[in-house]
């Protein structure tokens, strides 16, 4: 795939000469292949790649063993590494969170604290974040948020390209390849990689997802990926589709600030079903301050109004 996969990540650009990447390694086999590619892509691209690991405080010195790992790894290949420990549990029972949750909230808070650190070294370069997530990641996320009662936007999958909050790019440049291409990679190279006993502990409705779930759809069918890969495009295009049309309506429909936003309903109720929808929830989240929480029960009882 090596060949293949870095000339099309050249082609779309996913970085470009004068960038800083921070890649995330957690030692897995999909993180340390994404380093891995990322360096062969320097030779066709000029840009600055460290590395960001962060020791979640779950696995105790299984967990350390795994910095290490990374730390030698890093090494090894002249890659700086900025390392992060953190403690999910604590975290978790403090907020009332399940442990994926409070692990992911506090991986992406040292994602941005790695990428402010770099920020102040070089002002004027743009700062990449790139995450190993692959094919069947993504299938697993669409299952989940089908389950959990998501809407459009949860069926479509990652994006392989998003901004956060404080101007970072994150990039998935491995949302086309499958964990199979990925251990082949690593197998022809000898390369060694780390392994999280949590994956096993199927109380993680994950790694249930994961263990259970995806086999079976790929017993039914051998290309349920792929299928559910390109489902998810053709979904992303017509949420695009969507977003450009309510952006386009929204200055008309909603004004105002948090606690004092108006929804005009003048014509509202004549827009599309879809499009209304989406104006509901933009206010909605506008006058919330944030969208944690905010359900298709919520918004259906503002739509409910409009038949008062």
């Amino acid at each position: 795939m090596t060949n293949e996969l870095l000339n099309e990540w050249k082609k779309e650009k996913i970085v470009e000469d004068g960038d800083i990447v921070l890649a995330g390694v957690s030692g897995g086999a999909d993180s340390v292949c994404l380093l891995l590619m990322l360096e062969q892509l320097q030779k066709k691209t000029d840009f600055l790649l460290e590395a960001v690991h962060v020791e979640h405080g779950i696995r105790g010195e299984e967990s350390r063993k795994d910095a290490a790992f990374v730390k030698n790894l890093c090494q090894d290949h002249g890659i700086r590494c900025h390392i992060f420990s953190v403690e999910v549990p604590l975290f978790a029972e403090k907020h009332g969170l399940g442990l994926e949750e409070a692990a992911r909230i506090l991986r992406y808070d040292c994602y941005k604290k790695a990428a402010e650190s770099v920020k102040k070294e070089f002002p004027e370069k743009k700062i990449r974040l790139a995450l190993a997530h692959h094919a069947e990641d993504n299938a697993e996320t669409v299952l989940f948020q089908m389950v959990r009662g998501s809407g459009l936007d949860g069926l479509c999958g990652m994006r392989p390209q998003r901004t956060g909050t404080n101007g970072e790019i994150y990039i998935r440049p491995f949302l086309q390849c499958s964990r199979e291409q990925i251990e082949q990679f690593l197998e022809e190279r000898g390369q060694g990689y780390c392994m999280d006993s949590t994956n096993a502990n199927e109380s993680y409705s994950r790694n249930r997802m994961r263990k259970r779930v995806l086999p079976e759809l790929i017993r039914m069918n051998p290309q349920a990926v792929q299928h559910m890969q390109t489902a998810m495009e053709q979904l992303q295009q017509v949420r695009d589709y969507l977003e450009e049309e309510t952006v386009s309506l929204e200055k008309k429909f909603i004004s105002g600030e948090r606690k004092n936003v108006k929804l005009d309903t003048d014509g509202l109720a004549e827009l599309s079903q879809a499009v209304r929808m989406r104006l509901i929830r933009k206010a909605v989240w506008k006058a919330a301050g944030a969208c944690k929480d905010i359900t298709a029960a919520h918004l259906q009882a503002v739509a409910d109004l409009l038949e008062k």
